[in-house]
């Protein structure tokens, strides 16, 4: 399970590498709806999927396969057992993590 680091901004670029793969994501914090979106473009820009809202439980890459994500699991998973919707400086204070789920990890699941 890789966990992927956040940053004390509203709005950031992370490059990250999944499953073998490198990825640039992007997170977007939507202040008129109080949410957080992820997005992933390839290493030359193209965008693979964008503005994908970030909630607890919620499974981001299952629903998009065979677009070029990467094929493990990636969800937002809540540190302390709060069912409250994710607030802007969850990722920074660790109460919300985002992980990754390596394909090996979810075949032997």
């Amino acid at each position: 399970m890789v966990t992927i680091p956040w940053f004390d901004l509203a709005f950031f670029t992370e490059d990250v590498t999944l499953d073998d793969t490198p990825y640039v994501m992007t997170m977007r914090w939507n202040s008129r709806g109080a949410f957080w979106t992820t997005g992933f473009a390839d290493f030359d820009q193209n965008d693979i999927l964008t503005g994908r809202k970030l909630v607890l439980g919620g499974e981001i890459l299952r629903q998009h396969t065979g677009v070029g994500l990467p094929p493990g699991m990636m969800f937002a998973k809540d540190e302390t057992g709060n069912a409250a919707p994710i607030a802007q400086g969850d990722f920074l204070s660790g109460r919300v993590k985002l992980v990754y789920v390596t394909e090996a990890e979810v075949t032997a699941a």
